[in-house]
């Protein structure tokens, strides 16, 4: 079962719970309900992902540099032998 199954699936049966209670108490315990879930879930936000984004690439950049100068190292290594 997957986390957006078992999301819904919490949801509706909470859905279910909550159908005796005034519309008021309704919408603010599924609210409460909603936010607990989505926070359970760890997501990330696009911003946060951007940064990661950036930072991935300006890792993979430093490795591809590190990647050339150890390449010419290799080079001036088997010319003086």
């Amino acid at each position: 079962m997957t986390m957006i199954d078992t999301l819904l699936n919490t949801t509706i049966e909470n859905l279910k719970q909550l159908t005796a209670i005034p519309k008021a108490d309704f919408d603010k315990n599924v609210r409460a309900i909603l936010e607990n879930m989505i926070t359970k879930m760890d997501l990330a936000t696009h911003q946060e992902l951007e940064v990661q984004r950036i930072a991935l690439q300006q890792a993979n950049e430093k490795i591809a540099q590190l990647h050339q100068r150890l390449d010419k190292l290799m080079d001036q290594l088997d010319t003086s032998d």
